[in-house]
């Protein structure tokens, strides 16, 4: 997940104490002097002569696009996460390409009567709108994918497309109907724009961390004054209109749009450095606005309705109306294309909003797992808390309450059995507050050969007679001596002990239980390999109730326990099977379970260990049954 919205929760703030006299209300003073210094350079621009218009023009818009780089800069590097940082050198470098387009424009002779337009501008002024688009979508978004911010592109191509069309349509097709030369590239300007605008737009409405509305308010008050000065620019220098080639460097009514622009960039980065992720009550109005926009969002069937359908049918409108004006025909082919574009591109989005479905269905999944599981948690631990502790409580009210007398040896009989209810107590809590140390260290041993037979036996002499007494029943351990595995001693006599100690609690008294080992080899897809790895088969068997098919998958999890289990008089943690997986898989191994269900069937566990490496490959495994040895 790339979202930085719990980033911004913390104190990695990036506002800059020497700033903190514009926070609150006094942050206003900042765009009112910006705004009346853009209202200054066009008093200037008007009532100066046209010959030093366009260096006035040039000083105000590389001063502003200098802060407005300064401020994204200097923000990249003070921003909490990788993403955000990026986020900001991106919409830096935007800035810095825009500024480099500004001074080659600005550097020529500002007394021409038509604009300058140059390839070597155009290479500069062009990569502004899609690395302003890119720095925005990587801003921190609320409960954002990366299907989601795909999927804001997608809907702004499918509205860009539309309009495009209707450019094509009405301003392209009748120029070159009449023979005028138009430039595309200027032309390409406001659309350029107003694909950025959505982009905001879309991302302001779909949900953004508090701290970060300020910012995109003020990218997209650039955005709209870049649109009006763009469009104003196309407007004068438009070639077959009588006011075409009537732009000079440093119009009155153009270019302090320009430079307004530039000042509401620098704003952007401005108000995380003085505000940080607080804005304060200043921007309040701004959460005000947002849920009254919540109608545009896709996700409601209005939205869907206007995003996709409209499109759609405007371009259809324009083949129907080009069919009927035989003199637009040179538009025809490229709306046609731009139709088929459209369709390709909702039918994109459709596959993404599909798999934002399945991905909240499978998160809803998990957490309804996730939530059953805390619930068997809190039984099973309750369960198990409760009998020692009502043991003791019960032992220590005797013998303290005075009316009730109790011989020396019974007290003493007492306390003992007091005692080791507080340690079984003490054993439950430190193995619920291992089993995270447990996941960290599972995989921290050094390997040595481990002799089956001799941790078989250790097993049986490491279950707690209290919980599964192995003299109570036979166990037939059909273990070969020769028989030696790749791990540790400790974890593998402690995989046999919770094995072993299951089968003999969850099976009738009057029953066996079996331990085999044996050389099987590791099978891979249906084939087994002869000349791969061999592995140590363990396989205890019991004749119990057998576990539900339904409910294998749950028994291998951490405080998991069947809740016929819970129910019964049978103690348990359900950490044992647990343990025994992360042991196995730590020492290269795998742990499954057989069982149908039925009653008296009983269940089968199946553990794989590695081989020592010198014995690890050769010739097909043999099958080595050992002899029933009871215990």
């Amino acid at each position: 997940q790339l979202d930085d919205t719990p980033a911004l929760k913390g104190g990695n703030s990036p506002q800059v104490s020497s700033l903190s006299v514009f926070r609150g209300g006094r942050f206003w003073l900042l765009p009112g002097v910006m705004l009346a210094l853009g209202l200054l350079a066009a008093l200037l621009m008007a009532s100066a002569p046209s010959d030093i218009r366009g260096t006035i023009s040039g000083l105000y818009l590389f001063a502003s696009l200098l802060l407005a780089l300064l401020c994204s800069f200097w923000l990249s590097f003070r921003s909490p996460s990788p993403r955000t940082r990026w986020a900001w050198r991106v919409i830096a470098l935007a800035e810095a390409s825009y500024l480099v387009a500004a001074v080659i424009v600005v550097s020529q002779d500002s007394s021409q009567a038509a604009a300058p337009s140059t390839s070597v501008a155009d290479a500069f002024f062009l990569p502004f709108y899609p690395l302003v688009a890119l720095g925005a979508i990587l801003f921190p978004a609320i409960q954002s994918t990366a299907a989601k911010q795909v999927r804001v592109i997608v809907d702004v191509c499918i509205a860009i497309c539309a309009l495009v069309g209707l450019g094509l349509v009405f301003l392209i097709a009748p120029r070159i109907a009449s023979g005028t030369a138009v430039d595309y590239v200027f032309i390409g300007y406001p659309v350029a724009d107003l694909t950025v605008l959505l982009v905001l737009i879309v991302l302001l409405v779909r949900g953004v961390p508090r701290g970060y509305r300020p910012p995109i308010f003020w990218l997209t008050v650039g955005m709209l004054c870049f649109i009006y000065a763009d469009s104003g620019f196309n407007y004068l220098t438009l070639p077959g209109t009588s006011n075409g080639a009537t732009y000079s460097v440093g119009t009155p009514f153009v270019d302090p749009f320009w430079i307004i622009g530039a000042f509401a960039l620098s704003l952007a980065p401005l108000s995380l450095l003085i505000e940080g992720y607080e804005p304060g009550a200043t921007w309040n109005w701004v959460e005000k606005l947002t849920p009254r926009l919540r109608f545009l969002q896709p996700s409601q069937l209005a939205g869907q309705f206007l995003l996709l359908a409209t499109p759609v049918l405007v371009l259809f409108g324009l083949i129907i109306f080009l069919n009927a004006q035989p003199t637009r025909g040179e538009a025809s082919f490229p709306v046609a294309v731009l139709t088929l574009l459209v369709v390709l591109l909702i039918i994109v989005r459709q596959l993404l909003t599909m798999r934002d479905l399945v991905d909240a269905r499978i998160a809803t999944e998990q957490a309804r797992q996730l939530d059953e599981l805390k619930d068997q948690f809190i039984t099973s631990v309750n369960h198990e808390l409760r009998t020692p502790l009502m043991t003791m409580a019960g032992y220590l009210e005797m013998l303290t309450m005075p009316q009730v007398r109790v011989a020396a040896d019974k007290q003493i009989d007492m306390l003992g059995r007091a005692s080791r209810q507080s340690k079984t107590l003490i054993n439950l809590v430190q193995s619920i507050l291992d089993t995270r140390r447990i996941d960290q260290e599972a995989s921290d041993f050094t390997p040595e050969v481990v002799h089956l037979a001799t941790a078989a036996q250790a097993a049986l002499t490491l279950i707690d007679p209290g919980e599964a007494d192995p003299r109570s029943r036979i166990v037939a351990l059909q273990v070969p001596d020769s028989l030696v595995v790749w791990g540790e001693s400790v974890r593998v006599q402690q995989i046999l002990t919770n094995l072993i100690s299951n089968a003999i609690k969850y099976s009738p008294s009057n029953t066996p239980v079996t331990v085999r080992a044996s050389l099987v080899a590791e099978q891979t897809g249906r084939l087994s390999s002869r000349s791969g790895q061999r592995m140590v088969e363990i396989k205890v068997q019991d004749q119990g109730l057998g576990i539900p098919p339904e409910q294998k998958d749950l028994l291998f999890r951490r405080f998991v326990r069947l809740p016929r289990d819970i129910a019964s008089t049978t103690r348990g943690t359900g950490l044992g099977l647990y343990l025994c997986r992360v042991f196995a898989e730590a020492m290269g191994g795998s742990v499954r379970l057989e069982s149908t269900g039925v009653p008296g069937e009983g269940s089968t566990f199946y553990v794989r260990l590695l081989l020592p490496p010198a014995q690890s490959s050769g010739s097909a495994p043999q099958h080595i049954a050992g002899e029933g040895i009871p215990h």
